[in-house]
């Protein structure tokens, strides 16, 4: 089930996404996860490796 956001979650979630570092976080995520295998664990493994994805994304 997929919860469904109120119009202030939206707009603060708008915000955190404007961020100049996220864009490139999220690239490196979504990157991590399709190249992937098995994807229940990369997105386990993705808290492992959150530290060099979001060092590697520093502008």
């Amino acid at each position: 089930m997929v919860y469904p956001f109120d119009k202030n979650e939206l707009k603060v979630l708008k915000q955190i996404i404007s961020k100049e570092y996220l864009p490139p976080t999220i690239s490196r995520i979504d990157s991590f996860i399709d190249s992937a295998e098995n994807k229940e664990n990369a997105w386990k493994e993705v808290f492992n490796q959150l530290y060099n994805i979001m060092s590697s994304a520093k502008i």
